[in-house]
């Protein structure tokens, strides 16, 4: 995965709701359009961890705005699964103020399961003594 129009040709493979589709083109334009970059072949892995401070700052006067576009990024990385750099904007994801976004997250996990379940079970054991009872009920 080299960059985020990885992800989303990966994302697209996987064949999502003809909603999530539209949802997740806007959010790549939106991140994009706050990053400065002219397409998503040029938000390469060291951008990355960017995406979800790009998301709230494009969003800035509505969270609940915010929350949906890290949703449909959490559920793309969820679905390829957190590798080939994509693990830290995971993890950012996982620890948003937001717990029912962070619940999503980790339960995004499930689709990539059945192929990368030693990566799964990484995050099923940390979380499933986790502080947040959302956290540990996912399970």
């Amino acid at each position: 995965m080299q960059n985020l129009q990885d992800l989303y040709d990966y994302y697209i493979s996987t064949k999502p709701s003809r909603g999530k589709l539209k949802s997740a083109s806007s959010m790549l334009i939106r991140v994009c359009k706050v990053l400065n970059f002219t397409s998503p072949e040029e938000l390469t892995s060291e951008y990355f961890s960017e995406i979800p401070a790009a998301i709230d700052k494009f969003y800035k006067s509505s969270e609940n705005l915010a929350i949906q576009d890290k949703s449909v990024l959490a559920e793309m990385i969820g679905r390829y699964g957190p590798k080939d750099g994509w693990e830290k904007t995971f993890n950012i994801l996982l620890t948003d103020k937001d717990s029912n976004l962070s619940q999503f997250t980790l339960h995004s996990l499930e689709y990539s399961g059945h192929e990368n379940y030693p990566i799964t079970i990484s995050y099923i054991e940390k979380y499933m003594h986790h502080h947040d009872r959302l956290m540990t009920t996912m399970f």
